[in-house]
């Protein structure tokens, strides 16, 4: 069998560019998101359970027994999620989980939960090496197909590809898309985890799946961050030799499939042909087994990139002759530049209407993109791009707090608007910083009165760094900042630990709390009017 760069080798001479899809195994290595799909049940599973191993292990049982199965299917890992998504949701509805559950919220506390834990990751310094190699790959893959739920590969990998989510078929093009198959923690209602979720799923992929036979016996495809255990790409390998009927499209594939998988004792690359049966089904491939992903990366980051901005330029041709030929002496003409190395493709907006009909400048028209974390992270960074309308700007804040919140900060946002103000917004203006508490937090309230009486002087930081339980600690951090904290001190914490916070429970819900108190110290008026 031929080594990696004869294997890369190949697809360079074949002029077909790969379609890489990506599992969990690259999220676990690259990122503190250290989850695979029973890490992050257990993980669910300890925000109700005191021993969520033993919990966890009991709803295998249940699920290995309901199947009548003996081994790890991808129905038993879903009617495992079932049972863990029902019994999160109970007990956050018994008020047992602190979770925010009014009714303009109808999604899932679940899929919230695991929506807001895997958006908080921080990358590993100690492999920034191979994310660079990484990121070379960005305008080299056809297409990137993922099961992973965060956004790693959107926010630091294939920033270029259009990332679309769930089993939808291709928007005319395959060229530059990041499929996000089983959901995304920007929505957490696609989150595809529980027995109902897949059926739903595999009832819509049947295009899907069609559009990628016809990719997979055209293009190479590399399988990164999967073990060959795992239930979904069995599933899907499957599916597509199920759908194969010409031996000329079965050896395409044998010869196109290459698996890539995480040995931590292959000191060197092993390289060799692998035969696997499923669901009666012979699956031929090449693996690849390595624990140094360096020369695998350095190999795939020679291969020829995306023609650059293809369709962009057939556009800009379309464009171009439809103005000029048509009543071109009252038409404006904007030149889209000839230089093709001098912009990604993503600057580029076209515009078809009369002048006095376009929108706000066009830093506006991102606003429909900001989540409540956007504005979280603006009170206490500044960071929030400028935008000329705040009306528009309020109307986001007004679409959050009906879909997602009561809560939001706001204060900053109104200040200087003399405009009317949305009931909603004029509600969360009202609050007080006691309207900030939970049930759980007031529970703390004498606790942490009696530990103020002991230690009067005692900072936020000071409270950070001690060995208070973790859970106790986080509440006593938002009373100090309710109740004892200057607004200096408060915003200095958050500058400087805003990250690391909510390692302390594992839950953004505390930080947010902080930063709702630090917006009413600093913007709120007087009379709580803008």
């Amino acid at each position: 069998m031929s080594d990696i760069a004869t294997i890369f080798s190949n697809i360079r001479q074949s002029g077909r560019l790969p379609i890489l899809f990506v599992g969990s195994g690259i999220s676990k290595r690259y990122t503190t998101n250290d989850y695979n799909w029973r890490q992050l049940l257990i993980r669910c599973i300890s925000e109700y359970e005191e021993e969520p191993l033993k919990k966890y292990l009991s709803y295998e049982t249940q699920a290995l027994r309901e199947t009548n199965s003996v081994e790890m299917t991808e129905e038993v890992y879903t009617r495992i999620g079932s049972k863990v998504e029902y019994d999160f949701n109970m007990a956050v509805y018994a008020g047992e989980i602190d979770m925010d559950v009014s009714e303009e919220n109808n999604v899932s506390p679940l899929k919230r939960f695991i929506s807001e834990t895997l958006s908080q990751y921080s990358i590993k310094v100690e492999l920034s090496s191979e994310i660079e190699l990484l990121k070379e790959l960005h305008e080299k893959m056809l297409t990137v197909v993922t099961t992973n739920y965060d956004s790693f590969l959107e926010d630091h990998i294939f920033t270029s590809h259009r990332a679309v989510i769930g089993a939808p078929i291709f928007l005319g093009s395959e060229i530059g898309t990041l499929v996000k198959m089983h959901g995304c923690v920007t929505a957490p209602e696609s989150i595809t985890l529980t027995r109902e979720d897949y059926l739903r799923l595999d009832r819509r992929s049947r295009v899907l799946v069609g559009k990628l036979i016809h990719l997979f016996t055209e293009n190479p495809v590399i399988f990164l961050g999967y073990s060959l255990t795992d239930a979904s790409i069995q599933k899907l390998l499957a599916d597509i030799y199920g759908c194969v009927e010409s031996s000329l499209d079965f050896r395409r594939l044998k010869e196109r499939l290459i698996f890539v998988e995480y040995d931590e004792e292959q000191s060197e690359p092993d390289v060799g042909e692998f035969v696997k049966n499923v669901d009666g089904r012979s699956i031929h491939l090449t693996r690849i087994r390595l624990s140094d992903y360096t020369i695998l990366l350095e190999h795939m980051a020679q291969m020829d990139r995306i023609t650059k901005l293809k369709e962009v330029f057939w556009l800009k041709n379309l464009v171009s002759d439809l103005v000029i030929n048509y009543q071109g002496n009252k038409t404006k003409i904007i030149q889209l530049s000839d230089d093709e190395d001098g912009y990604s493709g993503d600057e580029v907006v076209v515009a078809i209407g009369k002048e006095k009909d376009m929108p706000s400048p066009l830093q506006d028209k991102g606003l429909a993109g900001l989540e409540g974390k956007d504005f979280y992270r603006d009170i206490v960074f500044d960071d929030m791009p400028a935008v000329k309308s705040k009306s528009n700007l309020l109307g986001v804040l007004v679409t959050l707090a009906k879909r997602n919140s009561n809560v939001l900060p706001v204060h900053k946002y109104l200040k200087g608007f003399d405009g009317e103000v949305d009931t909603k917004l004029k509600a969360i203006q009202s609050k007080e910083p006691k309207d900030v508490l939970n049930k759980t937090i007031e529970k703390d309230f004498s606790r942490f009165e009696e530990f103020i009486g002991e230690h009067p002087e005692i900072s936020m930081e000071e409270i950070y760094k001690s060995d208070i339980p973790n859970v106790r600690k986080s509440n006593f951090l938002v009373l100090k900042a309710a109740f004892r904290a200057e607004t200096q001190e408060l915003r200095g914490f958050l500058e400087q630990h805003f990250d690391d916070i909510p390692k302390i429970t594992g839950s953004t819900t505390n930080l947010r709390k902080m930063i709702l108190l630090l917006d009413m110290k600093e913007n709120k008026t007087q009379q709580g009017t803008a």
